[in-house]
């Protein structure tokens, strides 16, 4: 099921998303990517930042749909940040259903690596890897 939700994706490789010229920086304030494989990546998520959805989230009331936008009265969603920068190669990024590819959370208060899914496939194969 998953391989086929990802090959309704865009045609064509993927760009890399992970730039090795930005390392892990305590007082970034922005997500930026660490790690990249072929269906996940590991994205640097800094303090302040929320992790939290669901399959009925709505449009935000309080936060900016954008991640670089105004801070809601919950803090910045990584969800917003992982839909507009991802979204528009790996369309697991845009899917609510399916957690926007998050694979686990982070309070809001820490800062840390937070595994990300590129695919539907990697999505799946990460969650076993969770449970």
């Amino acid at each position: 099921y998953a391989e086929r939700l990802d090959a309704q994706g865009p045609e064509g490789p993927p760009p890399n998303v992970f730039d090795p010229s930005v390392g892990w920086d305590d007082n970034s304030r922005r997500p930026h990517v660490l790690a990249e494989q072929p269906h996940v990546l590991v994205l640097a998520k800094p303090p302040g930042w929320t992790v939290t959805v669901n399959c009925d989230e709505g449009p935000e009331d309080d936060a900016s749909a954008q991640g670089d936008a105004e801070q809601g009265s919950r803090g910045w969603r990584i969800q917003d940040w992982v839909a507009e920068k991802l979204g528009t190669y790996f369309p697991v990024s845009r899917d609510t259903s399916a957690q926007h590819g998050l694979v686990h959370r982070l309070d809001r208060d820490t800062s840390g690596g937070l595994l990300v899914a590129k695919s539907y496939l990697g999505l799946e194969l990460s969650r076993l890897q969770f449970v």
